[in-house]
């Protein structure tokens, strides 16, 4: 299985090492995933990160590949679909959406604690919402 990364980031660099340890036949029918920036865009033109077009890399897509991002829009969803390839949109897994703010709340937790000269039992702070990252945060 190939492994081709579009853009940058760290929850990218991750889902590439952790698909590369996959046995083989583990993805099924899967001979390529083009795996994008997460989010998959910021302007709807352009991956996220880099230069490269998104029209240029699902023109690219064929029987056999997975593509997986962030918030994929329907009408790239169809473009892959239709040239035989499988979308997978990370925005409608909920696990990794669960997983996804169990470590956002970490990392905020984590800096709090690190640049707020204070004693934990000092702090008093409000948490404003609580969708999946306000509900972990307040678990913290």
């Amino acid at each position: 299985m190939k492994i081709e990364k579009y853009g940058v980031g760290r929850r990218q660099e991750y889902a590439a090492d952790r698909l590369s340890q996959l046995p083989l036949g583990a993805v099924g029918d899967i001979e390529r995933i083009l795996l994008l920036s997460i989010p998959m865009t910021r302007d709807g033109i352009h991956i996220s990160g880099c230069d490269t077009r998104i029209a240029d890399v699902l023109g690219d897509v064929t029987l056999g590949d997975a593509v997986i991002g962030y918030a994929v829009p329907e009408e790239d969803i169809e473009i892959i679909e239709a040239s035989g390839g499988v979308c997978i949109d990370l925005s409608r897994d909920e696990e990794f959406l669960s997983e996804n703010a169990r470590l956002t709340a970490l990392g905020a937790v984590g800096y709090i604690l690190t640049e707020i000269p204070r004693a934990v039992d000092e702090l008093v702070f409000g948490v404003v919402g609580y969708g999946r990252i306000g509900e972990k945060l307040v678990a913290y």
